[in-house]
């Protein structure tokens, strides 16, 4: 709603100027003291309610503005002009009286808006109710900013960029009588790729919901129901996947998980590490089965309810994930799933691993046996770890150091049963980058025998062959040239390692043993073809 004040008007000209015509009113001439709510506009001199066309022009007389008025309140049509004498606005006005010293404006038919260049920038449509219609707009270089149907429908919106007039879509949908959207809601990072899509009904979130990176990666999936978050979400952020579940049925029953998990010796939280030998008590554990007080499907929740909130817990396990070693058996008889993941993604076969310091935890043949159960061989955890990474992980294992011997006998078991050397985890690292940094050669040959994408580097930028000379904690290289690292380089070239590849701003690892004075290792660099 437009409104004419005092002061506005005392800065209007005498329509006695150049370019009046006949009828027209100039706005000097109306009644300073006079409002919209509740008055209408009246003349200054005799205080008669205008009708007619009210004016402003410039002191050279060019029009500047012209707004038709009847009984003293606006209606016809009303006209702005940029002082370079291109239209600006012009729109059509209808006073609705809605009892005594009160009423409003109602936008009739088309409404425009034009930027100096003659573009039109807005453009509102109305029906005959003054509401129902369509809202659009667009920059001064004719490019979307803005769709909507009013008052409610079809909705689309655009990002605009600082020093272009450039415009790519934001946003769309459709939205809802008293608000929300219908169902599927759409929005856009600003190169253009899926931000956000979400499903609405009945004014809530209702159904799949997905969010991307602005480099068009699944960062958050999940789905709604009635508005509440319902079933499964997955957040990826930082390399690590977060799992979170909705659903309480979906876990054992939390009455008897505990005494439950103490009888098959699962201790959750405590200090030991997982598979320790923990007594167990197998009649009871048949007994909560059989009576059907446990499901043994189902996850066991670790994570407290919070009275009063809904159900949702991102921290769980299966009872056969992480149970004592004495157990494994009794739970298997019992319908246990063996590939049963926990909250992290961590499978039996990565715990056993962790173990591997004690046979009695974790032994070749227990390796062995586990992947006959089907666990995969490939399955990765929330950090993207396979088991292969998990042998060349530097974390301390369970029960003592274990030999290099027994490192590869594993590595070996794991790669002939399909084991991925080259799968990159959260960390842009894959096993067979891992056994470099880690100076584990053998391990390494072998990996880069079943090697698919030997050239493949890492987050950094760094190959196979730089890997070698690589000493990650210090982030420096480490120059030396010993037979182990001859021998590996030398094969990984082979496979079309580029000993030629920058790294980085540094230029190539020769340039880089030259400045370093390691001319032993430049000449052998020489001898591989490197320039």
């Amino acid at each position: 709603m437009r409104k004419l004040t005092g002061a506005f008007c005392s800065l209007l000209i005498l329509c006695a100027l150049p370019g009046c015509s006949p009828g027209e009113i100039d706005a000097s001439q109306v009644n300073p003291g006079s409002v919209l709510d509740g008055k209408p506009f009246t003349l200054r001199e005799d205080g008669k309610p205008i009708n007619g066309a009210l004016v402003r022009r410039t002191a050279d007389g060019a029009l500047l503005e012209r707004d038709e008025y009847e009984n003293g309140f606006p209606n016809g049509l009303q006209q702005e002009w940029y002082e370079n004498g291109q239209l600006k606005s012009e729109r059509t006005l209808r006073y609705e009286d809605t009892g005594p010293g009160s009423g409003h404006l109602v936008n009739v038919g088309t409404s425009r808006q034009w930027c100096e260049n003659g573009t039109l920038q807005i453009q509102y449509a109305r029906e005959a109710d003054g509401i129902t219609g369509t809202n659009e707009a667009w920059n001064c270089a004719g490019h979307p900013v803005a769709f909507q149907k009013l008052p409610f429908g079809e909705s689309r919106r655009w990002h605009e960029f600082d020093g272009t007039d450039e415009t790519v879509l934001a946003e769309e949908g459709v939205t809802a009588k008293g608000g929300g959207w219908i169902g599927l809601h759409k929005t856009y990072h600003p190169n253009g790729k899926p931000a956000v899509h979400e499903n609405w009904q009945d004014g809530a979130l209702d159904g799949e919901y997905t969010r991307w990176t602005p480099e068009g990666t699944v960062e958050e999936q999940g789905g709604y129901s009635k508005g509440q978050k319902i079933g499964t979400w997955v957040l990826f952020a930082r390399g690590t996947r977060t799992v979170t579940e909705y659903d309480a049925s979906k876990f054992v029953d939390p009455a008897y998980a505990a005494p439950f998990m103490a009888a098959i010796g699962l201790q959750p939280g405590r200090p030991e590490w997982p598979l320790t030998n923990n007594h167990i008590d197998p009649d009871k554990a048949r007994y909560y089965v059989s009576e059907h007080l446990i499901d043994i499907t189902k996850p066991i929740n670790l994570e407290p309810q919070q009275p009063g909130r809904p159900f949702s817990t991102s921290r769980w396990t299966y009872p056969y994930v992480e149970a004592s070693t004495l157990a494994t058996a009794l739970l298997e008889e019992l319908g246990a799933d063996p590939k049963a993941a926990d909250s992290t993604g961590h499978t039996r076969l990565h715990y056993c691993l962790y173990s591997l310091g004690s046979d009695a935890r974790c032994s070749t043949a227990e390796v062995q046996r586990l992947l006959g159960l089907g666990l995969g061989v490939n399955d990765a955890t929330a950090q993207g770890n396979t088991p292969l990474h998990e042998v060349l992980r530097p974390h301390p294992y369970s029960g003592g150091i274990v030999s290099d011997d027994k490192l590869l006998a594993v590595a070996d078991i794991l790669l002939d049963a399909g084991g991925d050397p080259d799968m990159l985890d959260g960390q842009g690292k894959s096993p067979l980058m891992l056994a470099v940094l880690t100076r584990k050669f053998p391990i390494a040959m072998d990996m880069l025998a079943k090697s698919r994408n030997p050239t493949q580097t890492d987050s950094h930028g760094l190959n196979l062959v730089h890997l070698a000379f690589f000493v990650e904690p210090s982030n420096q290289f480490q120059l030396g040239l010993t037979d182990p690292v001859r021998a590996f380089v030398d094969e990984a070239v082979k496979r079309g390692v580029d000993v030629n590849q920058p790294i980085g701003s540094m230029g190539t690892l020769k340039q880089v043993a030259l400045q370093s004075g390691a001319v032993e290792l430049a000449q052998y660099l020489t001898s591989l073809g490197a320039t």
